[in-house]
Formats: C-alpha cells, structure tokens, sequence
C-alpha cells in the first residue's frame, strides 16, 4: 500500500513535492535496477521504501520537487515497484506472460477497479484502469505497465491529479515514455537465483506491485 500512502501525503500538504535539486535516477535492490522517469520527472527521495527483496520508488514532475517559484502544479504522480522473483527458467515466455495477464486483470478486479483497456506491447503488458473513488487528489483513472526483467517483475503505474489540463491520451504517453526509459536504462540480463525470502509466485507477486 505504499502507493496509496504516499498519494495521501501529497493530498494532505504535498510534503513530497518539495525540497532541494531532486535525481532523475535511483539505483535500488543492491544496483540491480535502476529507476528513472520520462523527460521531465525526478526520484521522489522521501517516499521510496526498499528491503531486501522489493523497492518502491514514486517520482514526480522536477519543476515542482526542486520548489521553482514557476512551477506548474503537478499533472502526473508516477512509481516503480519492484519485486525479485526466483528463477523461471523451467517456464516459457508464452507461459509467464499468459499468467501475468490473468494476475494483473484480477488484482484490478479485486481493488473494485474497471478495467478500460488492455493490450501487450513487446514484452509489457499495458493497462488502464478506473478505480471505485479517487485517492487523496488524484483522478480514479490509472495508467498501468507490468514486465519481467532479469529475476525483477516490474509494475509501473501513471495517476493523474484532479484538474489537471491536457489531452486523453496524455497519461498513456508518459505510461510508455517511462517504460521505454524504464527498459533502457536496465540491460537485459539473465535470470539469476533470488533469495530464499523472494515470492515465488505471480498472483503473489501483483497483489503486492500494484496494490
């Protein structure tokens, strides 16, 4: 639920969007992933929270994090969640990705959130969604990418504020600019052996991610 938590804290007195020059960048998972956002959005230092086995990043635009007196009010608040995984080796990729599918559609169903639209681009699969009510001040809408990379599944998710100004197709946009910089920014590599504490399973795995 650290999403949740954080996007309450900024409904409160947006204590997360403040603060000195913030990294466009964060490193978590001993160096095993690196996080970063589309062009425009910087590491929201104060609500990242890792263990050894899973991290949370939220980012959110730079203008506001570094206290610009010009800044715009926040359009978009974006996270990186990440979970190592045991060794899959013994699946196909047809198989987990089929998997992941069906996990990803219950645990949106399962938060009481319509699913809108579906569909899998390259080795993501990409979703939005609309919850039952909006959290803190953003928008029920959410935009939601889900990969595996490596021994991590990653779960990436754009939510919007309540008036905010733009286009439809605004929130899709930064969803797959953040997972192309996403994948860019971490080189494939192989899938290596997770700790004993690591989930094994996806249904597991997304009911952590992505509530």
């Amino acid at each position: 639920m650290w999403f949740l938590g954080l996007s309450a804290c900024v409904a409160g007195g947006g204590q997360v969007l403040s603060g000195a020059a913030a990294p466009k960048k964060q490193a978590v998972l001993q160096g095993g992933m690196q996080v970063a956002g589309p062009s425009g959005f910087c590491v929201i230092r104060s609500g990242i929270r890792e263990d050894e086995t899973s991290a949370f990043v939220p980012l959110g635009p730079c203008a506001s994090l570094s206290g610009r007196k010009q800044a715009r009010d926040p359009q978009f608040l974006l996270s990186a969640s990440i979970q190592r995984v045991e060794a899959l080796a013994t699946r196909s990729q047809r198989e987990i990705t089929s998997e992941l599918k069906v996990d990803m559609m219950q645990v949106a169903l399962g938060e009481g959130a319509e699913i809108l639209s579906s569909r899998q681009q390259g080795a993501a699969l990409i979703a939005k969604t609309r919850g039952p009510q909006p959290v803190g001040e953003l928008t029920k809408t959410q935009w939601r990418a889900l990969f595996l990379h490596g021994s991590f599944v990653v779960a990436l998710n754009v939510s919007e504020f309540a008036g905010a100004t733009g286009s439809e197709g605004d929130g899709e946009a930064i969803l797959l600019a953040f997972l192309a910089q996403m994948q860019a920014g971490n080189p494939k590599t192989e899938m290596a052996a997770a700790p004993a504490e690591a989930q094994t399973g996806p249904a597991k795995l997304f009911r952590r991610l992505l509530n």
